[in-house]
């Protein structure tokens, strides 16, 4: 084999190791991290108590196809409910107003931007001319 080739295999590997332990080393930090600095039982409480409470109740011993369509309309209204909810708590960034901007008190200069062409250029010239000597 060529040894640029045996040379660019280890280069590629030790550079994967050494960023897969890297990613190891950033894991193990937040973990410790996280065990340093475990949350607050209070704010542990407070996302708990601001999630809907879900019931479930038991299932009926006959099924019967009224009941049945009954269940699954109750549940697809409360995922519905569920849903609305959480978009209500949530608003989308495109329902932010935009900022007014004071053009007039923006400090800066103006600067003109030319644009160039493609075309033959210097460097490009004196290459095809050491190419061809």
């Amino acid at each position: 084999m060529n040894p640029d080739f045996i040379a660019g295999l280890q280069v590629t590997g030790l550079g994967m190791g050494l960023v897969f332990l890297t990613l190891i080393l950033i894991m193990l930090v937040i973990v410790a991290l996280g065990r340093v600095f475990p949350p607050k039982k209070e704010e542990a409480a407070l996302a708990e108590s601001d999630a809907p409470s879900i019931q479930a109740s038991p299932a009926p011993a006959t099924g019967s196809v009224a009941s049945d369509t009954d269940e699954v309309a109750a549940i697809a209204l409360a995922i519905a409910v569920a849903r609305n909810a959480a978009r209500t708590v949530r608003a989308p960034a495109a329902s932010q107003p935009e900022p007014d901007i004071d053009y007039e008190n923006i400090t800066g200069e103006v600067i003109s931007v030319i644009r160039v062409e493609p075309g033959p250029s210097n460097w490009g010239q004196r290459g095809r001319i050491n190419a061809l000597s």
